[in-house]
Formats: C-alpha cells, sequence, structure tokens
C-alpha cells in the first residue's frame, strides 16, 4: 500500500473493506510469482477461510481480478492464472480528473474519493488528477489548469453538481460522470444513491411506533437534504402524520429550537440528520443533561460514525467505495464507446441500533 494512501486512511479512520484486502493480498502474490500463469487459485471455500469472509466477498474479488485480465474462472474447474501484468489501459485512454465542487477535499469523504480513483487508475496506469471549483469560480470562468489545459480526456464530478458543470463536458471536450445525488435530469451520466427510499423505510417505521419526526438538515447539501425530506416527507403521509418538523442548521449548528424540541416533548421524538449536525446536536444534549431514552436518531453518513452506547440509532451509510470505484470504471466505459448512458442507483446500507436498545 502506498504511503499517502496510509497517511490518509490514518487521519480519517477509513478502513479498507474485505474484498479489497482479498483483492489486493491476491494481486500482489499473483505479481509476486507465487501464482504462476496456468496455476490454480485456492477454492472460494479456502480463501474465504483464510480472510475469514463469505463466499460473496471472495466472488466479489473473483470477479475484480477476472475483469483486470489476471484470471479465468471455469464452472466445475476452479480459478486460473491467465496472466500476471496484463497490459495497462492509459496508453488509449489519457488523463482523469476528478472536480470536486464546493466540497473540501480535507474532508474523510473526498480524502477517501481521491485515493480510491487514484489507486483505481493507477493500476491501469491511468493518469490523475484532482481539483476544487467553488461557485464563484464557475461564475467568473476561473477553471483548474487540468480543464484550462486540456489535459485530461475524462472527468467525474462530485459535490454541490448543477447543470451548469454538465457544460463542462463540451466546452473543454471531456467525457464526464457525476457522483452523488444531484437535481440533474436522468439523462445526464450520473450514480446517485437511494437515499430517499432508505430515509422513508426508516422514518415510516419510527412513525408507526409513535414518534414525532424531526427533520435536521445543512442547507448547503441540497440535493442530498431534498432526498431525505422526499422519503421524509413520502413517510409521514403513509403514517398519517401530516405536521413536518423541519430545521435547516446553519454551519452544523443545530438551532436552539430543535434542543428545546427534543428536552420538552412528551412524546418520542426521532431525528432524521447527517453525521455532523448528529455529533454537534449530540454535544449540546449532552451539555443540557442525560439523553432522554425515547430519543431516536437516524444518522445518514459516508464514513463510519461511533454511535455511543447509550443511544439508540440507526445509521444510514453511503457505500463511498463502492461508489467510486463504480464511477471511474463507468467513466473508462463511456471514454472508450461501450457505455451510451450512465444512470446507476445504489443501495444504502441501513445499521440497526445495537440489539439491547432496539429490544
Amino acid at each position: 500500500m502506498k504511503t499517502h494512501e496510509k497517511k490518509h486512511r490514518r487521519r480519517t479512520g477509513l478502513t479498507v473493506p474485505k474484498y479489497q484486502q482479498v483483492i489486493e493480498t491476491l494481486l500482489a502474490e499473483i505479481r509476486g510469482g507465487k501464482h504462476g500463469v496456468g496455476s490454480q487459485l485456492p477454492t472460494e471455500w479456502e480463501i474465504g477461510e483464510r480472510f475469514a469472509v463469505s463466499r460473496i466477498t471472495v466472488r466479489r474479488a473473483m470477479e475484480h481480478l477476472q475483469n483486470e485480465g489476471l484470471v479465468s474462472r471455469k464452472i466445475g474447474r476452479g480459478t486460473f492464472v491467465v496472466d500476471t501484468h496484463p497490459q495497462l489501459e492509459g496508453g488509449n485512454i489519457g488523463m482523469v480528473a476528478l472536480l470536486l465542487l464546493g466540497v473540501s477535499p480535507d474532508e474523510a469523504y473526498s480524502i477517501e474519493e481521491i485515493v480510491t480513483t487514484e489507486r483505481y487508475l493507477s493500476e491501469r496506469g491511468i493518469p490523475f488528477s484532482w481539483a476544487a471549483l467553488t461557485e464563484e469560480d464557475l461564475i467568473r470562468g476561473r477553471f483548474p489548469a487540468v480543464l484550462e489545459k486540456r489535459h485530461c480526456s475524462g472527468l467525474i464530478l462530485d459535490g454541490f453538481v448543477t447543470e451548469a458543470h454538465l457544460a463542462l463536458g463540451p466546452q473543454f471536450g471531456v467525457k464526464l460522470v457525476t457522483v452523488g445525488n444531484h437535481l440533474l435530469p436522468r439523462k445526464a451520466h450520473q450514480i446517485r444513491y437511494r437515499i430517499e427510499e432508505a430515509c422513508r423505510g426508516i422514518t415510516l417505521k419510527l412513525a408507526n411506533e409513535g414518534a414525532r419526526i424531526a427533520l435536521a438538515l445543512e442547507p448547503m447539501t441540497l440535493a442530498l437534504s431534498l432526498e431525505m425530506v422526499r422519503g421524509y416527507s413520502s413517510a409521514l403521509g403513509e403514517a398519517g402524520q401530516a405536521e413536518e418538523l423541519l430545521y435547516l442548521c446553519e454551519n452544523d449548528a443545530p438551532p436552539e429550537s430543535l434542543v428545546r424540541l427534543i428536552q420538552k416533548s412528551a412524546t418520542p421524538i426521532s431525528v432524521v440528520t447527517t453525521e455532523y449536525i448528529f455529533k454537534n446536536l449530540l454535544k449540546e444534549l449532552r451539555a443540557q443533561g442525560p439523553i432522554k431514552k425515547s430519543l431516536t436518531f437516524v444518522v445518514v453518513t459516508s464514513v463510519p460514525v461511533a454511535i455511543p452506547q447509550d443511544l439508540r440509532a440507526y445509521t444510514v451509510m453511503l457505500k463511498t467505495k463502492t461508489m467510486h470505484e463504480l464511477a471511474v470504471e463507468r467513466l473508462l466505459e463511456v471514454m472508450k464507446g461501450r457505455q451510451e448512458t450512465v444512470f446507476e442507483e445504489l443501495d444504502c446500507e441501513i445499521i440497526p441500533p445495537h440489539q439491547a436498545l432496539a429490544d
């Protein structure tokens, strides 16, 4: 593993998914000569035992190695090494750039995306660059050098993407794919989450349990917020609750009115929010005294969040590594002319509260 990747992971507490650990280990062993061309890899069961992972995880890793041209999987016979150093793709692809739009490159999400994208491309010999672009930059026509000098052939847009950003493709002659949740037409190349569906399901469950629902959001995360609002609102309607308690939190700071609602409500309260507001709201509430047992959180997050044992909290985990890998994979297909349209929605992993608290 590269040194800068290790530094990023130490800073953010990010862990490598198990399937990626399997891929990296087997890749190193194949390229190191442990498994030569023509040799058979251990069975899925044996690999699963070695890494303490499920067969589904092993199959995902095997599919990745097969897609890279390293192995061939033969039904009933096993998996065989067919190449140790498949020819790199970079010669006919050109540079791929990641453009962060209104998102700090120092955030854990951005760091993970940069590391994941760079590693994915470097394994294929494709040069990579990244830059940040603010709304003011876009309005004033100030663009990163990687665009101005037309160094890149493909572009991944992440952050607060609008149709104005989509115009960067024809303007600079690049193919592009957007990542995240945006208010974009389906014809735009984009990969997004099913946040609306996830929030609707959990909110409906809590509303049916008799809880009042409060939604606490940052105004800046417009597209993400609207997805959450739609899921939340449809769940309230389905549960027969007309009341909507929506709180906008400037600079991730929960308003006093939300804190008062939680403190004084005689009925159970459930707060649907994001990781940053959750941390600040929790800090505010603990300063006031013990957390009420009738309080439930639903935290939408892209990085693991430590949930204290004394809280009841659901986590809607956005699988960013999967999204980032899929985005660059689809972009390469678009750049090669293999993919006409890209519109994919990824499921969010819903992590329930500790069983003891759920009971």
